[in-house]
């Protein structure tokens, strides 16, 4: 059981017994630790305030009121999931789909982010000739051969980062649009190694990229590069059925979704 303190004080007496505390405790009359000299300034502001409270200054509700206030409390749960609090508005599961709520706007990987138009001398031009070679076939694969077909023509190169992105992409996008005739080109930029070493450090590149769409090598990169005035990589060219270059894309594309609703630029409607 609680200790109750006594009613308060009138105005005087608090004075005074605050003032005997201090007293008590500045006063020489014996060595005091500085522990005790607390105490007593804490028990002699609480007689000098005289507030009617419980344990630590918390005022105590009495009668009726603190049996209400106490009913009041809902008792825990026991077993199951947690209660909601009142006046919450959970989310409910039919609002979820794809683990996001209904409505939110979808992850920023799946937003198409608007770019500014492209500009580049080929663009509106016909495409440069372009013939490599094949590095899974060994054969000599030339643009010319998908005449009448959508192509995406990219420059990319194994050291360069943002092209190691993009090239789930690229393949992605040969497998989905194959049904519109779509094609896919990726024209090696130049490794950073001895020549004798690329052949076999681009295959084991398309190997680990699981990559099925043509990949073109060959010591007239730089020559082609030019030709198709490339400025870094990765560089990306659409090129339209009749041959036209009708968007051009330097430095990559910041997601699939954007990169997927530029080639819609090229594709057939039907």
């Amino acid at each position: 059981m609680n200790e109750q303190l006594p009613p308060s004080l009138p105005r005087a007496a608090r004075s005074r017994a605050l003032r005997a505390t201090v007293a008590g405790i500045l006063l020489p009359d014996g060595p005091r630790s500085v522990a005790t000299g607390a105490v007593l300034l804490a028990l002699g502001f609480v007689a000098a305030c005289g507030s009617p409270t419980g344990q630590a200054g918390l005022p105590q509700e009495t009668g009726s009121a603190a049996s209400d206030a106490a009913s009041a409390i809902p008792a825990p749960a026991t077993g199951g999931a947690p209660t909601e609090a009142a006046g919450a508005s959970p989310t409910s599961e039919a609002a979820v789909s794809g683990g996001t709520v209904e409505g939110s706007p979808p992850p920023i990987e799946e937003q198409v982010v608007e770019l500014e138009p492209s500009i580049h001398a080929l663009k509106g031009q016909k495409a440069p000739e372009l013939t490599m070679t094949d590095v899974a076939t060994g054969e000599q694969v030339s643009l010319a051969d998908y005449a009448g077909r959508p192509v995406v023509v990219n420059f990319w190169a194994t050291w360069c980062v943002p092209c190691r992105v993009e090239m789930p992409w690229l393949q992605a996008a040969a497998d989905e649009y194959a049904d519109k005739g779509l094609a896919v080109l990726l024209v090696d930029g130049g490794e950073k190694i001895a020549p004798e070493l690329t052949e076999s450090t681009i295959s084991r590149f398309v190997d680990s990229m699981g990559l099925t769409v043509p990949v073109l090598y060959g010591d007239n990169t730089y020559a082609v590069q030019k030709d198709w005035t490339v400025v870094g990589l990765p560089t990306t060219f659409l090129v339209g059925p009749d041959g036209t270059v009708v968007d051009v894309r330097s430095g990559g594309y910041p997601n699939q979704a954007t990169f997927e609703d530029h080639i819609a630029q090229i594709l057939p409607e039907q």
